[in-house]
């Protein structure tokens, strides 16, 4: 079952010349919201459980400051300077007669956002929304031991976000570079926890993960959550004496996985923003958008788009995963508790299924680190679609590649043996929002940071016609524990190569000899 679409395709259409979407009521409307306060006659709304996490499908109740029965919308209020009540798109409902309301709506991602409900002059007051975030957390009962059965606890509820009963766990382990293998399933008891009994043939170091799957009954539209990667080490019966529970192994063994398209797809309200790329260079309506403001997963489709599809795909090459974080797609270094596993590898995210050889992507990032050692690199980047197209790195382009606590950043492109590169003006990402993009043309490649171009390169089929995607990567070491490291980004948008003339204004890049690896 899929979230309902919130607006039809002609209707997003007829706003493609803004670049994001804006809704009626929000700044680029010209009109000015009244601010949350403004009212000196204001109903009452409130959302039951008060205890939830996004997808989750709430019972708003309330009653308008007037009797009658009337059509009703419901506005957001992103609660920042300067901010507007923005419509939710799609939303219809109906007072009764002495005004009051009833519906269910699922809860949003993101944290302290305000909601109120309205028609016409008469409103509700502002009801800030604070939602739990999906975690589960992986422990051993006990020493595991090769050739005996051991215990692994999946713990759902360390992050106070209630409990699921029933819904289904499904246990992986780790094989090789490309894959994850099930190894069973269980379901979520009262106590939010599930177990597994695993029996290993050899000693050795598992890596293992559960994954909270799809919870879509009862009106949820809650997407699926991994776990992050845990190693645990298998002694042998001779070595059991003394044995603690998952014992970490700081070995690192890269991986690539993937799920099947998810059945939550994302429901739908507009985001205000600042002035993007798209919007400065008329880049017309997206072929995708990817917004993380609802319950959606990995495997969800954009929430707009002229070819709404796609999905991203994982690459976790130690202890780190990929997955929603308060309506942002997150790439974590791993776990800073006592559950953790350190904070080594790579870990990345590859957006699969709407590629464009030619094209525009824009996407905003920052990041956050929680604790002291060696920074992560961060790198943003077009990359071929297809393994077979990706010739050991020789047609990448580098959107921005930086690391967190400094300024200024790295763009490259790469065609064969040649590359060219620019240090460019990139504010700290640890304590601001950039927006970076490129727009690869047949004659040339641009970038631009915060809509503005940084950089242009005049060279005719640099990528060769390969179908190009977004990849996003936090670049760490295998061999030693790296600063914990949160990389965040807010959304994702590609738009296709439309009427809107190419920008060649950007400083020149420096040539050299680029040396392919793979592996």
């Amino acid at each position: 079952m899929k979230l309902p679409r919130t607006t039809s395709l002609a209707a997003l259409a007829a706003l493609a010349l803004t670049g994001v979407l804006v809704a009626p009521g929000s700044p680029a409307t010209g009109s000015t919201a009244q601010a949350p306060s403004a009212r000196a006659s204001l109903g009452t709304l409130s959302v039951s459980p008060t205890k939830f996490v996004s997808g989750q499908s709430l019972l708003w109740t309330g009653k308008l400051p007037h009797a009658g029965v009337r059509t009703i919308t419901m506005q957001r209020f992103l609660n920042r300077p300067g901010d507007s009540w923005i419509d939710v798109q799609g939303f219809k409902a109906q007072t009764n007669a002495d005004g009051s309301f009833s519906f269910h709506y699922p809860a949003p991602d993101m944290l302290d956002i305000g909601f109120r409900v309205k028609s016409g002059r008469y409103a509700t007051t502002k009801l800030d929304l604070f939602p739990k975030y999906q975690d589960v957390v992986l422990k051993t009962d006990g020493p595991a031991v090769a050739g005996q059965p051991f215990t692994i606890v999946a713990d759902t509820t360390t992050t106070g976000a209630p409990v699921f009963q029933g819904r289904t766990l499904t246990l992986q382990r780790r094989v090789d570079a490309s894959t994850w293998t099930d190894l069973g399933t269980t379901t979520v008891g009262g106590m939010g926890k599930g177990t597994f009994s695993v029996t290993e043939s050899t000693a050795g170091t598992q890596v293992y993960r559960v994954i909270e799957e799809d919870w879509t009954t009862g009106g949820n539209q809650i997407g699926w959550y991994p776990s992050f990667p845990t190693y645990v080490t298998v002694g042998t019966a001779s070595s059991a004496r003394g044995m603690t529970p998952a014992l970490v192994d700081r070995s690192v063994a890269s991986t690539r996985s993937s799920r099947a398209a998810s059945r939550v797809a994302p429901t739908r309200v507009a985001r205000a923003a600042r002035q993007t790329a798209a919007l400065r260079w008329n880049w017309g309506y997206p072929i995708f958008d990817f917004d993380w403001t609802s319950g959606e997963s990995l495997t969800s489709p954009p929430w707009r788009g002229s070819r709404q599809q796609g999905q991203w795909t994982e690459y976790l090459g130690g202890t780190g995963r990929v997955a929603k974080k308060s309506g942002q797609l997150g790439l974590w270094s791993g776990r800073t508790d006592k559950y953790g596993s350190g904070n080594r590898g790579t870990t990345a995210t590859t957006l699969q299924g709407n590629a464009q050889s030619y094209g525009r992507w824009e996407m905003k990032l920052r990041t956050v680190t929680k604790t002291s050692g060696q920074r992560y690199l961060v790198r943003a980047e077009l990359v071929p679609e297809l393994a077979s197209d990706y010739d050991c790195g020789a047609h990448n382009i580098t959107i921005a590649e930086a690391r967190p606590g400094q300024s200024g950043a790295v763009i490259r492109a790469v065609k064969g043996t040649t590359q060219w590169s620019r240090t460019i003006g990139l504010s700290n990402l640890e304590s601001s929002t950039p927006m970076v993009g490129v727009e690869l043309m047949k004659d040339h490649v641009t970038w631009f940071v915060n809509s503005s171009p940084v950089a242009t390169l005049m060279t005719r089929r640099i990528a060769e016609d390969v179908p190009m995607t977004l990849r996003l990567s936090l670049i760490g070491a295998d061999d030693h524990e790296m600063a914990n490291t949160l990389l965040l980004s807010d959304w994702q948008r590609g738009f296709p190569i439309n009427r809107s003339p190419g920008v060649t204004s950007g400083p020149s890049l420096t040539k050299s000899t680029f040396t392919p690896t793979c592996g």
